[in-house]
Order: structure tokens, then sequence, then C-alpha cells
């Protein structure tokens, strides 16, 4: 918690400020604070575990995704085909 206190005091105060581990404050260049977008971390700043991969993922997002589709479309071709019976009998009349 003082780790992320002290990251915040940094970024408020400016680049000529920085922290010490005694508390505190020196006049010298700061660190800039650069996130990382490759490590997944917790609201705490704790690092969380790599994920587990899952062998052919891919494959199963696709081997659940096109007959589902594939029955989409079969359903939506049968309801354009019984609206346009529907149709072709009101006109005959």
């Amino acid at each position: 918690m003082a780790a992320a206190a002290g990251r915040l005091l940094v970024a408020a105060t400016g680049s000529w400020v920085r922290v010490v581990p005694s508390g505190g404050l020196h006049k010298a260049p700061a660190l800039t604070l650069v996130p990382s977008h490759s490590l997944t971390v917790t609201r705490s700043g704790a690092i969380l575990p790599k994920p587990i991969k899952m062998p052919f993922g891919l494959l199963r997002v696709f081997s659940v995704v096109i007959p589902f589709l594939y029955l989409g479309t079969q359903i939506r071709h049968e309801d354009c085909n019984r609206s346009t019976e529907r149709r072709k009998a009101k006109t005959t009349r």
C-alpha cells in the first residue's frame, strides 16, 4: 500500500521530485512511470500468474460458432420462405 501511495505521489508531484525509501522527498529527476500491458496485475499491484493456454482454442471457437451460424441461416431462410408464401397468397385472392 505504501509503494502504491509513493508511486501516486511521484506521478502527482511532477518530474523533479523523487521519493526515497526513507520516506522523504529529494529534488532530482523522477523516474517516469510507464504502464506495462504485458503483465496482468491486481488492483493492489500484485502480478498474477500466467493464464493457462488452451490447446486448439481457436478450433474450439470455430467448432461452436460455425454450426450455430448455419442453424441461424437455415431458420432465417425458412422464415423468408414463409413470409413470401403468405405475401403470394394475399396477392392471389
